[in-house]
Parts: structure tokens; C-alpha cells; sequence
């Protein structure tokens, strides 16, 4: 949840701001918070 959090922040802030320091490592971010939430789901138990 909290990496959806994350992203939505990164997303509000991309359409507010000109220039972000370390734009060129977004892509690095996007893909560790992606890998990330994938461990994060697979290590997860499902209750139903």
C-alpha cells in the first residue's frame, strides 16, 4: 500500500513540478518500487 502511496505522490508531483532533482534516476526508483511491490505481494498471505 505504501508504495502505491509513493507512486501517486511521484506522479502529483511530475504534473506540479518543472525540474526534479535526480530525474535520471526515476527510472531506477520505478523499477525498485516495482520489484519491491512484487516481493512484497508474493511474500504476502491471502485470508479469505
Amino acid at each position: 500500500m505504501v508504495v502505491r502511496w509513493v507512486s501517486a505522490a511521484i506522479v502529483e508531483a511530475e504534473q506540479r513540478l518543472r525540474r526534479v532533482h535526480g530525474w535520471r534516476e526515476v527510472q531506477k526508483l520505478v523499477s525498485a518500487l516495482g520489484t519491491l511491490e512484487a516481493t512484497q505481494e508474493a511474500s504476502t498471505e491471502r485470508v479469505v
